[in-house]
Formats: structure tokens, sequence, C-alpha cells
């Protein structure tokens, strides 16, 4: 099969990068030129090396973006918090040191602060 959109694939125990055809404005195209990657040894699976050329494919993908997790992220926390707080109200800690629920609590505190930061919300 002839590639030419830059993804890699495996013949044998060979991974291989496709060459790279991308066409230009003016009718004419890039080409960069393919290459092999990596070669499996014999004591790894004959399956490796298209395991490996799945994986390098899945990175030039974009990545999902998870930011639609962090309102969500920052609810578990809130509640994470509250939960500490109310613990801690109940816990006899020492009066020299903070008592380790405080610890949680603050820490918690803490990545809120970051979390409403990366989700813009104050």
């Amino acid at each position: 099969m002839q590639r030419n959109d830059g993804s890699y694939y495996a013949e044998g125990r060979t991974v291989f990068k496709a060459p790279l055809r991308e066409p230009r404005e003016d009718g004419g195209a890039d080409i960069t030129i393919g290459f092999p990657v990596c070669t499996a040894s014999e004591w790894v699976t004959k399956e490796a090396p298209q395991t490996i050329a799945d994986a390098l494919n899945a990175a030039r993908s974009p990545q999902p973006d998870h930011t639609d997790l962090l309102p969500r992220i920052k609810e578990c926390i809130e509640q994470l918090r509250d939960r500490l707080n109310e613990i801690d109200r109940w816990q006899n800690g020492e009066r020299n040191s903070l008592p380790a629920f405080s610890q949680a609590v603050i820490f918690a505190d803490r990545v809120l602060i970051d979390i409403r930061e990366a989700v813009g919300d104050e």
C-alpha cells in the first residue's frame, strides 16, 4: 500500500514513518521523506511493531481537551474540603500544630484556587 500521509506503519519487525505529501497553493507539493523508525528484536512479540506504530500515530492525533472536566473536579474537591472541614470540627488535635485534617483542608483550598484559575471561575 502506497502511503504519503506521514503516518507510522509496521512491515515485519520494522516500524516506518511514511512520506508526507502536502499540496502547496502554487500547485506544487512539499514532500517529506519517509524513513525507518525502529526495528523490534525477536525478544518481543510479532505484534509489537504494529503496537508501536499505533502508539506513535495516536501521539500525532490531537489530544482530547479535558477542560470540560474541570468544573466537575472543582465540585468534587469542594465537597472534599467541606467534608474535611466537618471532620476537623470534631477532631481534638494538638493545640501547637495544625491537625492533619486542617492541612488537608488547606491543600484542597489550594487545589480549588488552581482549578478556578484554569476554568476562569473566580
